[in-house]
C-alpha cells in the first residue's frame, strides 16, 4: 500500500508499451525484468530533472506546511479495514479510486461512536 504517492507533472507521465488502457487491480512490475528496471530507472530521471521534487523524496521534506492536528490513534488501520470490508470501493456511489476514498463512521467516534467496522 502507498502510503505517501506523489505524481508527475502530465509531461513527464511514462508510457509502458503492453501496459491496459483500463485500470488493472494488481498489476504489478518486477525490478527481476527488463521492464522493470527501465520503469524505475525512468522514475529516477524524472525525479533528478525536478529537483525540487528530487530533494523532497530524497530528504523526505514535506512540501507543505506545517499545522497541528488532532489524529485518532489507529486511524490508518481502521482505514485499512473499513476499505477492505467494502472491496476497497465506496458503500454508496461504488467509487473505486481509493485516495477519493475516506473511512468515516455512521456515528461519530468523537460521541462515543464505536471504533468498529460495522460502525
Amino acid at each position: 500500500m502507498l502510503t505517501k504517492p506523489f505524481f508527475f507533472e502530465q509531461d513527464n507521465w511514462i508510457y509502458l508499451d503492453n501496459w491496459p488502457s483500463s485500470i488493472q487491480s494488481g498489476k504489478k512490475i518486477s525490478l527481476n525484468d527488463e521492464k522493470g528496471v527501465n520503469l524505475y530507472n525512468s522514475i529516477q530521471e524524472r525525479l533528478k530533472e525536478d529537483a525540487t521534487l528530487y530533494q523532497i523524496i530524497s530528504n523526505n521534506q514535506k512540501r507543505f506546511e506545517h499545522y497541528l492536528v488532532k489524529q485518532r490513534l489507529g486511524q490508518g488501520a481502521f482505514r485499512v479495514l473499513v476499505t477492505d470490508a467494502y472491496n476497497r470501493q465506496c458503500a454508496v456511489s461504488g467509487e473505486k479510486i481509493l485516495p477519493a476514498l475516506e473511512a468515516t463512521h455512521i456515528k461519530p467516534y468523537s460521541k462515543e461512536g464505536p471504533n468498529d467496522v460495522k460502525n
